[in-house]
């Protein structure tokens, strides 16, 4: 049918195709297969008899049974992950929580914020009573119980001042309500434009509350803010805080809450600043009043146990809150201390008190201590059982631990030390005590073997003496030469004597021959019988930075009385400096042949080398002697990795020589030099006082001193090696830093000054040694040291030469401690074609003696439109040679020469290997 129109109005009707007929509607049937459906085929056959048969799960009936294996180790998974979570933190809240203030500006009122602290501390939690303590202070300092104490904390503000800063001091204080949470406060260093004052403080806390001010047009953070932020970032953050104070309505009551409005918009401004310069959410505290406060620290001790740095963690550690010096017995012969060759001096024993933290410490362990040194632990002892002070909190174990309750005062403790050991009047007890095969022995360097057989020799101090000798007597010997000749000349006409003692003068020429064998191999060169003997090995170059020569002629005593002539030296020194930087970067490793020592003497170390990346080089040619000092590891992959589980054994209690960590116990450290237990003992009063000397230093200028941190070092750490760090030059630093420059290294375990020699930071077994520090560039330094593991943080700092505080001029993190690490020195010898023919050149200025031509023949010349070539031969006197390359040469191009020469550091000036 037609299709219908609208126009029609039919309507479509639709039939079913069973209706309409087909093949199964008239009967029709298909031919079935012959197969049909009876088995499988032979693919499914072969498949089933290979696998076996398959069984349906159902068939099983492990569908319910699976499903609560599966629920049962999820819990178990859980409750696992649940119970290391509450071990962790019973173990982090066994021991107080050190927080530390550190103003970001100095508009802040830190001693305001001090106060309010102490006084929450006080405060009893929302629907408690009071502490008896609390009410007791307050009644005698104000006459009547404040509901808040914010007016006695003004008061006392008002009355102390801003200068009352001064005397701030570190307290160990507790929580009202929560009688097992202690918090132990720590004031900021005292100059706050220190940034290693700043390093050694953000060592110690585990918490860094920042306070920035919240005033509308206070700063709020300002330049040593920003440094002091930029120094903890390098040396790895602690969990901070954020806190605003000083919001208030009026410019005389610093303490005002300020409205709600502004208050919001302090902790926006806060917020932002900070968040600037750290990443993370940063959420801002108020801390105007107490009540504040008092919200401040219920986030500090509700919130899970802070995370440390890495480098932390994996090392044990003792804030000193208690020291003095016990009688001491006679030293262990067999310890070899760090300080070997220098005169012997009294010793005594070391007595520590303090809280084990971040991990377990082993009394067969070496601990460092800042200022002192490296020594060995005779035993680790412990409260007394059943004394007020008793006990870690750790649970009962080893050695008498018992719970701990309450806080008393001990030698040297009162407001400071709220967590004391009282031993004077009992025994302590025993929790650790290693025998002496057992420890660690205290070794600095290595002591060479005496046999020498099958090693390379090094001549003594007396055949130098008289090799020197014979030198000044050649030297001052006269010959009878024909008129006009050069005292070049001069130096190869040997004496008649000679001659008969030689035989001739080729014998002559031939003289020490392993001096000729050592510049042959090392100049790449060979004697051709036309006079170009190698010369006498005299070390005219340094190995390290080519500078341009400064004014050393000037009277320095002079300048040194007049301060305004030592300025402008400095000044005219960096200069200098910087100008030699740019000069570097303009014409890199470029360096001349000076016109009075022949090229042969003057680079009679380098060598030459086809390809940089794939020529040999062997990494035990020609070591220098302070390598038979040093240590290096067959694997030491496989040595960090067994001083890691060592920590892990004594953290987890299975080391019976070990203290886990949150107990607080008593080192005695065996072999002190007096001098310097003399010195730790100061420091440690002076940062933990005793009540009469808190009292006595309330009036001093001075602020209290850094605490004292004890590191416990992982095996071999104490043994010197060569240390390799990466580094970045500051963004703050605008000095030239030159190669083998004097700094201070900081690596979080100890300090050192150093000469470092600076490399390239690039893949192959071969790097380049950079002459200067440069801006925006990964650089690596390297320094004979004593053994660190990775990872560990690495600050570089520079004294300030007219007597300021230090500045941080690098940061990174050790590398690898490898001796075999090869850095070349690069030398780069240009000249200049005065005569070009197709492929072959006339070069002359590269040397001044056909001698040195004849020398450096057999290394490669090339230009820098990158054709490469070789010497042909000399011409003339006056150092011009002939070249061929492997392509057409333009007049306008300059001919170079690569040499190289392996550089290593600088051994310790004075052999002083204290690294304290």
């Amino acid at each position: 049918l037609p299709y219908p129109h609208k126009s029609h109005g039919i309507k479509l009707v639709f039939q079913s195709s069973l209706s309409m007929g087909g093949p199964s509607g008239h009967g029709q049937k298909n031919k079935a297969h012959k197969s049909g459906n009876k088995g499988l085929n032979a693919r499914d056959k072969h498949k089933l008899a290979r696998e076996g048969p398959r069984v349906a799960a159902k068939a099983t009936g492990n569908a319910a049974g699976g499903k609560q294996e599966r629920m049962l180790a999820t819990k178990q998974q859980r409750n696992a992950k649940h119970q290391e979570l509450m071990e962790k933190r019973r173990r982090a809240t066994s021991s107080p929580l050190v927080v530390g203030l550190l103003p970001l500006s100095r508009d802040v009122d830190l001693v305001h914020v001090w106060r309010s602290l102490l006084a929450a501390c006080e405060m009893p939690a929302p629907g408690k009573a009071p502490t008896q303590a609390a009410a007791s202070r307050r009644h005698s300092e104000n006459g009547q119980g404040d509901a808040d104490g914010q007016e006695d904390v003004d008061m006392e503000c008002d009355a102390g001042g801003s200068s009352a800063a001064t005397h701030l001091r570190a307290q160990t204080v507790g929580i009202a309500g929560r009688p097992k949470l202690r918090l132990t406060l720590l004031p900021p260093p005292g100059p706050r434009n220190d940034p290693l004052a700043i390093a050694e403080y953000g060592r110690a806390v585990e918490v860094l509350l920042l306070v920035t001010p919240g005033g509308e047009k206070a700063t709020t953070i300002d330049a040593e803010g920003h440094m002091a932020l930029g120094v903890l970032r390098a040396l790895g953050l602690p969990e901070t805080v954020l806190a605003v104070q000083g919001v208030s309505s009026g410019p005389g009551n610093r303490a005002a809450t300020g409205s709600m409005k502004e208050r919001s918009a302090a902790r926006k401004r806060a917020e932002k600043a900070v968040g600037a310069a750290l990443t993370g959410e940063q959420r801002a505290y108020p801390v105007d009043s107490t009540p504040d406060c008092g919200q401040l620290l219920r986030h500090l001790i509700e919130r899970p146990a802070p995370s440390l740095p890495h480098w932390r963690r994996q090392r044990p550690a003792l804030m000193v809150e208690a020291a003095e010096i016990a009688p001491h017995t006679q030293p262990d012969p067999s310890a070899a201390g760090p300080s070997a060759d220098a005169p012997a001096s009294p010793l005594c024993t070391l007595l520590l008190s303090g809280w084990v933290r971040c991990a377990g410490l082993r009394a067969s362990q070496l601990v460092t201590i800042p200022g002192a040194g490296d020594f060995q632990l005779e035993r680790i002892e412990g409260p007394p059982e059943g004394s007020a002070a008793g006990g870690g909190g750790t649970g009962s174990g080893k050695g008498g631990r018992s719970e701990r309750s309450g806080t008393s005062s001990g030698k040297g403790g009162g407001e400071g030390r709220g967590d004391a050991m009282d031993m004077e009047g009992s025994q302590p007890v025993l929790l650790a005590q290693a025998g002496d095969d057992e420890r660690e022995p205290l070794v600095r360097e290595n002591v060479p073997d005496s046999d020498d057989e099958g090693e390379q020799t090094w001549p003594t101090d007396a055949e130098i003496a008289e090799a020197q000798q014979n030198m000044f007597q050649r030297r001052l010997s006269k010959h009878k030469v024909p008129e006009g000749t050069s005292a070049y000349q001069a130096a190869w006409i040997m004496d008649s004597d000679a001659e008969d003692e030689d035989g001739s003068e080729e014998a002559g020429g031939s003289e020490g021959g392993a001096d000729d064998m050592m510049a042959e191999g090392n100049a790449g060169a060979y004697s051709d019988g036309e006079g170009d003997e190698a010369p006498d090995l005299v070390d005219n170059d340094d190995a390290g930075t080519d500078v341009m020569a400064l004014d050393q002629g000037a009277d320095e005593d002079d300048e040194d009385n007049d301060g305004g002539g030592k300025y402008a030296r400095l000044q005219e020194e960096a200069r200098a400096k910087r100008v030699a930087e740019g000069e570097d970067a303009e014409h890199p490793d470029e360096m001349e042949v000076p016109l009075g020592v022949s090229a042969r003497v003057r680079f009679q170390k380098y060598k030459g080398l086809k390809s940089f990346r794939s020529s040999p080089w062997d990494p035990k040619e020609w070591l220098p002697k302070e390598y038979s000092r040093i240590f290096a590891f067959e694997n030491l992959h496989r040595a960090h990795k067994r001083a890691r589980e060592a920590v892990e054994r004594a953290t987890s209690g299975a080391d019976p020589l070990a203290v886990e960590p949150g107990n607080y116990v008593r080192i005695v450290v065996k072999d002190v030099p007096v001098d310097k237990a003399n010195q730790v003992v100061a420091r440690v009063q002076a940062s933990f006082p005793s009540p009469e000397a808190a009292a006595a230093a309330a009036s001093s200028p001075d602020q209290g001193a850094l605490p004292l941190m004890v590191m416990g070092l992982m095996t071999h750490e104490s043994k010197m090696s060569v240390m390799h760090m990466s580094l970045r030059k500051a963004k703050d630093c605008s000095e030239s830093l030159p190669n083998k420059e004097q700094m201070l290294f900081f690596t979080g375990l100890r300090s050192f000054p150093a000469r470092p020699i600076l490399s390239s930071d690039t893949p192959g077994d071969k790097h380049k040694m950079e002459r200067w520090l440069r801006a925006g560039q990964q650089t690596m330094a390297s320094v004979y040291a004593p053994i660190s593991y990775t990872p560990l943080p690495v600050l570089a700092f520079k004294s300030d030469p007219l007597g300021g505080p230090m500045q941080l001029v690098a940061a990174g993190a050790v590398r690898s401690c490898d001796p075999e690490r090869i850095v070349l020195k690069k030398v780069v010898l240009t000249g200049y074609p005065v005569r070009v023919h197709k492929k072959r050149a006339t070069v002359r200025f590269m040397f001044h003696d056909p001698d040195d031509i004849r020398w450096f023949k057999p290394v490669e010349v090339y230009t820098r439109a990158g054709r490469r070539g070789r010497i042909t031969e000399a011409i003339g006197t006056h150092g011009a040679m002939k070249c061929i390359f492997d392509g057409p040469v333009q007049q306008r191009e300059l001919v170079c020469m690569n040499l190289y020469k392996r550089v290593y550091p600088k051994w310790p000036e004075g052999n002083n290997l204290t690294y304290a």
